[in-house]
C-alpha cells in the first residue's frame, strides 16, 4: 500500500512539472498530532469490577489533497487520509509499516451549461445554522448537480450510494438482493440581504436484505420483510441583518415507513437555535436544542428522529459540545451520550476570548436532559437500545479550549471536557444509575498547508 501511494505521489509531481499555463496542480493538506487523556468515557468507574478503559492515547491523522485544474469549469480531486493510533499497527506488530492509507475523496468537478456537477467520492452533509446537521456527515460515493438561478436562488440535487452490502452480483450467487442504501436529496438555498434559508428534502431507500439496521434506532433492527422508506424535510435559517447580533435555527422532521405492524416505524423532530453577539474581545452565544424522545410503548415504533449515523456516536454532525455530543474529530473522544437526538440542552458558549496575541479561548457550559419517557425503561429494563437518558435524568457538560497560533499555518490547542450524568434510581435501578463523571484533556498540534 505504501508503494502504491508513493508511485501515485511521484506520478502527480511528474505530471505537474509538464503542465502548460492553462493547467495547474494544486496541493493542500493537514497534519494533526493528538495526545489525549480520558477517564470514565463509558460513564462507569474503571476501577470497578468488569470495567476497563485505556486512559491515554496518541493519535495522528494526515490528509493530502491533489487538485488537477484544467480550467475554471473542469478539475479533478483526489484526497488521501492516514489515521493511526500510535503503537497500533495491524496485528500489533512493532513499527508503522502496516499503517493503512485510505482514499478519502476522488471526484471530478465540471460545469455544463451553467450546471455544476461533482461525480465520485466526496463529503456529504446537509445545511445547518447552529452546530452541524445530525442526519449525516461523512464521505460518500455519489453524483451532485447544482445551478444558481441568480445571486439569491439556487438549486442542488444529488444521489449517494451509501451502502452496497452484496459481495457478488453474479447470477446464481446473491443476485437480486435488496442490500443497498441510496439517498436522494434536493436543497434549495435562498440568500437575501440580511437573511438566508436553506430548505431541503431527503429520501433514502433501505434495502430489506441488509443484515442489520445500524443506521436507525428502532427497537427491532433485523429481519426486515420489506424495504424501508425514509424521509426528511428540514431547513437552516440565518438572520444577519442585525449584525453583530446573529441568529440561527435548524428544524428537521424525519420518518421511517417500516414493516411488521409498525415495529420499525420512526417519526420525530429535531430543533436547534443559537443567538450570538460579536464583541471586540469575546463572542458570547446562547444555544438550545430539542429532539423528540420515545414514548412508553415499543410496539408503535420509535418517536426519535431517524438519522443515517452509522450506529451510535459516528457519522453524525451535531457538535454542540465536543465530548458529550457527536461531531468531534476522529482524534478526539466524543459522543459519549450515545450520538442520539432524544435530548434537550441549553448551552452558554463564550468564544474568541482574547487577552494575549495569537492565544484564544472558548468556554462552553451545557445543561440538559433526556426527552424519552421514563416509563419505557421501567417497563423494559432488559430491552436493548434503550435511551441513555430519560425525562427523569439530566447532565452537565463543561468544555474549555485554548488555541495558540504558533505560525500562520501551525497551531497548538488544548481541549478540556467534563460530563456529569444524573440518572434517576427509581427509573434505572441502583446499578445503572450509579454513574461516574467523565473527563478528557486533549492536546492537538495541527499544521495546515
Amino acid at each position: 500500500m505504501k508503494r502504491i501511494l508513493t508511485l501515485a505521489l511521484v506520478a502527480c509531481f511528474v505530471l505537474s512539472a509538464g503542465l502548460v499555463s492553462a493547467k495547474e496542480m494544486q496541493f493542500t493538506g493537514q497534519f494533526e498530532h493528538t495526545l489525549e487523556w480520558t477517564d470514565n468515557v463509558g460513564l462507569q468507574d474503571s476501577d470497578k469490577a468488569g470495567v476497563s478503559e485505556d486512559d491515554f492515547n496518541a493519535l495522528q491523522r494526515v490528509r493530502m489533497y491533489f487538485q488537477y485544474v484544467d480550467s475554471e469549469v473542469l478539475r479533478a480531486v483526489v484526497g488521501f487520509e492516514m489515521d493511526n493510533v500510535w503503537g497500533r499497527p495491524a496485528n500489533a506488530n512493532f513499527g508503522t509499516d502496516t499503517m493503512n492509507v485510505e482514499v478519502k475523496h476522488a471526484y471530478t468537478d465540471f460545469n455544463v451549461g451553467g450546471v455544476g456537477f461533482r461525480v465520485g467520492l466526496q463529503g456529504l452533509t446537509w445545511p445547518s445554522a447552529v452546530a452541524g446537521n445530525p442526519i449525516f456527515d461523512n464521505d460518500v460515493a455519489g453524483i451532485v448537480g447544482s445551478y444558481a438561478f441568480n445571486d439569491n436562488f439556487a438549486l442542488t440535487a444529488g444521489w449517494a450510494r451509501l451502502v452496497d452490502a452484496n459481495a457478488s452480483d453474479a447470477v446464481g450467487t446473491n443476485s437480486g438482493l435488496n442490500d443497498e442504501v441510496d439517498a436522494f436529496t434536493v436543497i434549495a438555498p435562498i440568500t437575501m440581504d440580511g437573511w438566508s434559508l436553506s430548505p431541503y428534502v431527503i429520501y433514502a431507500k433501505y434495502g430489506k436484505d441488509i443484515a442489520q439496521l445500524t443506521s436507525l434506532s428502532s427497537a427491532n433492527a433485523t429481519g426486515l420483510t420489506d424495504d424501508l422508506d425514509i424521509w426528511w424535510a428540514g431547513g437552516a435559517f440565518s438572520l444577519t441583518m442585525f449584525d453583530p447580533f446573529v441568529f440561527g435555527a435548524d428544524l428537521i422532521y424525519g420518518s421511517v415507513d417500516g414493516d411488521k405492524a409498525n415495529q420499525n416505524d420512526m417519526a420525530g423532530w429535531f430543533f436547534a437555535a443559537i443567538a450570538t453577539y460579536k464583541m471586540e474581545m469575546v463572542t458570547p452565544s446562547l444555544a438550545f436544542m430539542y429532539g423528540t424522545g420515545e414514548d412508553d410503548d415499543w410496539t408503535d415504533g420509535s418517536e426519535v428522529m431517524p438519522t443515517l449515523a452509522n450506529g451510535g456516536a459516528t457519522n453524525g454532525g451535531f457538535n454542540l459540545t465536543h465530548f458529550g455530543f457527536d461531531g468531534a474529530a476522529w482524534t478526539e473522544s466524543g459522543g459519549i451520550l450515545g450520538g442520539r437526538t432524544d435530548y434537550w440542552a441549553l448551552a452558554l458558549i463564550v468564544d474568541d476570548i482574547t487577552f494575549v496575541e495569537n492565544l484564544t479561548h472558548k468556554l462552553t457550559i451545557a445543561y440538559g436532559g433526556g426527552t424519552s419517557d421514563s416509563d419505557l425503561v421501567k417497563k423494559n429494563p432488559a430491552l436493548g437500545n434503550l435511551p441513555i437518558l430519560t425525562d427523569e435524568d439530566s447532565f452537565w457538560e463543561v468544555n474549555f479550549d485554548s488555541t495558540y497560533q504558533i505560525y500562520e499555518n501551525l497551531s497548538l490547542a488544548g481541549k478540556f471536557g467534563y460530563v456529569s450524568v444524573d440518572r434517576d434510581s427509581d427509573v434505572w435501578g441502583s446499578a445503572l444509575s450509579d454513574l461516574d463523571d467523565a473527563y478528557k484533556f486533549t492536546v492537538i498540534l495541527r499544521y495546515n498547508f
